[in-house]
């Protein structure tokens, strides 16, 4: 055993999808079936995980507040989640339909969360992979160049959580928030008043920042600059 060289750890992924990729997907995702293509956006909008968005039933959601309370249960880490719903997020949930029980994004027996992602995934990929293509056709000429063919180097739906948080720090916010925009924690379990204390942390910050991200989304989607995306965390703050 002393001549056999010890297993390396998972290399960390660092995959950060480009804006054009990240347009691509966004368009792409209306090709696929319902509801499929609200998971993908929903996914891009509030950078939480596969599972939450795609098991998120309505009883979660605050339309009043703007609010998504993930459920403890749930969450991979075990915590209470509050996400700020933007005004992008909460346009694609009054596009799904509001209701009152039930789940946002069910299987076709509506008894179940939406499934089936390597499917799904393939689908996606083949449609921002044209989508891709064009562009790049239509900047050669326009260039008077040759046409080169465009290639999708591979990524997953996970990769959505690290570009966006990717580009939070990038618009100004700190680690520390970011860290709480996709629920993760430092310090171990917290329980009690301090879990309490803890699903309010950093709630204004939160709300300035999917806020923030949702309107730089929605710029590269429209190609409208938005007048400043960097954020002061005074301002942020209120």
């Amino acid at each position: 055993m002393s001549k056999i060289d010890p297993p390396s750890g998972a290399k960390a992924r660092k995959r950060v999808l480009t804006p054009d990729e990240l347009v691509a997907i966004w368009n792409a995702s209306f090709t696929l079936d319902d509801p499929r293509g609200a998971l993908v956006r929903l996914l891009m909008i509030t950078l939480q995980r596969r599972s939450e968005v795609a098991g998120m039933p309505w009883a979660e959601l605050s339309k009043d507040r703007a609010v998504w309370r993930i459920d403890g249960e749930r969450a991979k880490n075990e915590h209470d989640h509050l996400v700020p719903l933007s005004q992008l997020a909460m346009a694609e949930l009054e596009a799904v339909g509001w209701k009152r029980r039930g789940l946002v994004l069910p299987s076709s027996t509506g008894k179940t969360p939406v499934s089936n992602f390597s499917d799904m995934k393939t689908a996606l990929d083949k449609a921002v992979l044209a989508i891709l293509q064009k562009k790049a056709d239509e900047e050669a000429v326009a260039r008077e160049e040759d046409p080169h063919v465009v290639t999708l180097t591979p990524w997953r739906l996970h990769d959505l959580r690290r570009t966006g948080t990717t580009n939070l720090q990038a618009l100004g916010f700190p680690i520390e928030v970011t860290e709480r925009v996709i629920n993760h924690h430092q310090g171990g379990e917290a329980s009690g008043i301090r879990g309490i204390y803890n699903l309010y942390e950093y709630y204004d910050e939160k709300v300035a920042a999917l806020g923030a991200w949702a309107k730089h989304l929605q710029s590269l989607i429209t190609g409208v600059p938005v007048a400043s995306n960097v954020v002061h965390l005074a301002d942020a703050r209120g």
